[in-house]
């Protein structure tokens, strides 16, 4: 598909073997961290009766989940990138197909984190700093020590 066949020598599949093993390393640690993140706000539903009436509550929680849902798919992606990876130390003369695949993907990965951090920014930027503004601009409470 990418031209002729190639095939990297020990040392190369070994360093290729290394990022491979890095990078579904790191995927799964995303996917544990947002699972561990949906567990405890879900679990905080238990112990606590939110106001779903809250504006602000909402969009907290809106943005909390999100951010979660997040790190699980850039979790998934960085697994099947990795996946790409180690079929290059795996099999033999496919190495630059397999290699031109985990680029692709990589570069799908790239494009997803690029527009989920952006909409993150969007949302800080549209939300968060209007509310910490208003925040700060709030008449301070009287004193309870007088």
């Amino acid at each position: 598909m990418y031209g002729q066949k190639y095939e990297f020598d020990d040392k190369q599949n070994e360093i290729i073997l290394k990022v491979a093993t890095r990078m579904s390393w790191a995927g799964l640690l995303f996917i544990i961290y947002g699972i561990i993140n949906l567990l405890a706000y879900f679990s905080a539903f238990l112990v606590i009766e939110p106001d779903f009436s809250d504006t602000e509550f909402l969009m907290e929680l809106v943005y909390e989940v999100a951010v979660t849902l997040m790190y699980i798919v850039i979790g998934m992606l960085t697994l099947s990138v990795a996946k790409y990876f180690k079929l290059i130390h795996g099999t033999d003369g496919e190495d630059i197909t397999h290699l031109m695949d985990a680029f692709l993907s990589l570069a799908k990965l790239k494009m997803v984190e690029v527009v989920l951090f952006a909409m993150v920014i969007l949302y800080i930027l549209a939300y968060k700093i209007p509310f910490v503004i208003k925040m700060l601009s709030a008449p301070a409470l009287p004193d309870a020590t007088m």
